[in-house]
């Protein structure tokens, strides 16, 4: 991203609650968490991107996980991961939703009730392993590069003068996550 680790944490599996009402409460802990510094050193206690993985959980399960993080946040999560590891099959598949803006009309006002966001699905990739290469483990992957939005990672735009940027996980490098995945 072209910044100093400084300017951000990874939580990793914390637990964070809601008691808020309107099927917002309960609790969640995802896989990994990133927090701007900004919210980690202040009252704001939601990350802006999380990571939530399974193997023998459900997709359906994973997907209810994470739209409870954009509810229970009130969309102050910005991102969120999911991934699905199939272990028979060697494949990964990852989507990446980010939370929706209210679209409105040119020229329309304001008098109703804006609606309910809803998390917006951004990018579906999959990593499956190429045919046998003689016992290599190899893999393609479909619908990358995975690209997560500086801004919404760190509630602030991109300064392109000092170097900053967002990120961009390229096709080799998510082979590389399903190679460390399916290693042994």
């Amino acid at each position: 991203m072209g910044i100093g680790a400084n300017a951000y944490t990874f939580a990793g599996a914390t637990t964070y609650s809601n008691s808020g009402g309107g099927g917002n409460g309960g609790s969640g802990e995802g896989d990994n968490t990133f927090v701007p510094w900004e919210r980690a050193v202040t009252d704001a206690k939601w990350p802006t991107l999380v990571i939530e993985a399974g193997v023998s959980q459900s997709l359906a399960s994973l997907r209810n996980k994470m739209a409870w993080w954009f509810r229970a946040s009130e969309h102050e999560v910005k991102i969120v991961l999911i991934m699905k590891v199939d272990q028979d099959a060697r494949t990964i598949r990852l989507w990446k939703y980010t939370k929706d803006f209210p679209q409105t009309r040119n020229g329309a006002t304001r008098t109703r009730a804006m609606p309910n966001l809803e998390p917006h699905l951004c990018q579906e990739i999959q990593i499956v392993p190429q045919p046998d290469n003689g016992g290599l483990a190899q893999y393609d992957v479909i619908g990358g590069p995975l690209h997560l939005e500086f801004a919404l990672l760190l509630l602030r735009p991109a300064d392109p003068a000092r170097g900053e940027h967002d990120i961009e996980i390229s096709a080799g490098e998510l082979a590389g996550v399903a190679e460390f995945v399916f290693a042994g």
